[in-house]
């Protein structure tokens, strides 16, 4: 076999396994989170981002939503990495939120991506005026049929 296509093999086997094992100075937990919220509801915590730092890289991590939130909806702590809710969401309006999300410590960068799904909820369950309706049918009673039971 040729020394160099041995070479090439060798150093695209090192370049996998340092990605696979995760040597960059900073690197998300994951590459990817997942969040799933019901919509109408103003529930605090979406996502907890963690960061992992190498034994090199010193000082401060500070978080940021690099995409996906053109409308203001999610807000990201640069400190803590807690991804929360400004206001509740609308499955109607929308049903997935993609965000692209920087964690930075020094001049390291990652990022990681969020996707965060809206599940649908009964906006227009139905109200009755009181909650118990009665009403009385004797048995082999044909007259008045049909009848009515319940108006709305």
């Amino acid at each position: 076999m040729d020394p160099a296509r041995i070479l090439q093999i060798i150093t695209n086997s090192t370049w996998m396994v340092t990605k696979l094992v995760g040597s960059g100075p900073v690197e998300f937990d994951k590459p990817q989170y997942q969040a799933e919220i019901l919509e109408n509801t103003n529930r605090d915590l979406l996502v907890q981002l963690r960061a992992r730092l190498q034994p090199q890289v010193s000082g401060p991590v500070e978080f940021r939503i690099k995409e996906g939130n053109e409308s203001g909806y999610f807000s990201l702590d640069r400190q803590t990495g807690r991804l929360t809710l400004n206001t509740p969401l609308d499955y109607e309006e929308q049903q997935q939120y993609h965000l692209v999300v920087e964690v930075r410590a020094g001049e390291a960068t990652s990022e990681a991506k969020i996707d965060i799904r809206v599940l649908d909820d009964n906006d227009h369950a139905p109200l009755f005026p009181r909650a118990l309706h009665e009403t009385q049918i004797t048995e082999e009673d044909d007259r008045h049929l049909p009848k009515t039971i319940l108006t709305v």
